[in-house]
């Protein structure tokens, strides 16, 4: 579970959404230190009918397949950047 200030989740509040939704994870919201709230993803229907939560699953289905391949440094150095660029 990720913590964030408000003044933090202010600030990018559009890339935090991005992170809870797409990368299905929590985040405790603090206030001088404290928590006060969480951002949790929707569970359920919705999240199977999200284009990205299915390319999001997809890719993680295929993270490990062909390992000893010779080009899994290169496999796997792609699915980083793919996963980067979700932030």
């Amino acid at each position: 579970m990720k913590t964030m200030s408000a003044m933090q989740v202010r600030r990018q509040f559009g890339a935090v959404l991005d992170e809870v939704r797409i990368r299905a994870v929590t985040i405790v919201l603090q206030r001088a230190g404290k928590p006060v709230a969480m951002l949790t993803p929707v569970e359920g229907e919705k999240r199977a009918d999200d284009p990205i939560f299915r390319r999001r699953e997809t890719l993680e289905r295929l993270d490990g397949l062909g390992a000893k391949s010779p080009r899994a440094r290169d496999t796997g150095r792609w699915l980083n950047e793919e996963r980067d660029s979700w932030r």
